[in-house]
């Protein structure tokens, strides 16, 4: 009787433990996505802008991006926020993201992907800045 108890309650926890850990994988495997639609009136230009994680692999996603209305600043900030959520998520200490073709129309296409840290932090572009993000340069977007 006791083995049988020990066999049972073995099982048990054998089946939590895998239906948790497919449990947390589920949060995981959503895509992420975002927007922000500021109400007319609310300033000169509304705000409307939306981001979407449309596919995620190993090391990369593939994001779009769209913006209908509002400052310059603020909605590219947008997307940069956008970019740094995915990388954070994806525990990336440091990530580029490149230009695609072949996106609907209104949106921008973009593929995030994640650097060495070595490269990310020496790899320079022709205006001599960073070619790539820091996610602790991110930290401000998120207080």
């Amino acid at each position: 009787m006791k083995s049988k108890l020990r066999v049972l309650q073995s099982a048990t926890a054998i089946i939590a433990v895998i239906g948790a850990a497919l449990l947390s994988g589920c949060v995981r495997c959503q895509l992420f996505s975002d927007s922000l639609i500021e109400p007319p009136g609310t300033r000169a230009k509304p705000i409307e802008v939306y981001y979407r994680e449309i596919e995620r692999n190993n090391g990369y996603s593939i994001t779009e991006y769209k913006i209908v209305s509002g400052p310059s600043v603020p909605v590219i900030i947008f997307g940069v926020r956008g970019n740094c959520t995915i990388a954070r998520r994806e525990n990336w200490s440091y990530f580029g993201s490149e230009k695609l073709d072949g996106v609907s129309l209104g949106w921008s296409r973009h593929r995030l992907f994640e650097v060495e840290t070595a490269k990310g932090q020496t790899e320079k572009n022709e205006e001599e800045r960073s070619k790539f993000f820091s996610t602790s340069d991110c930290t401000l977007l998120f207080r």
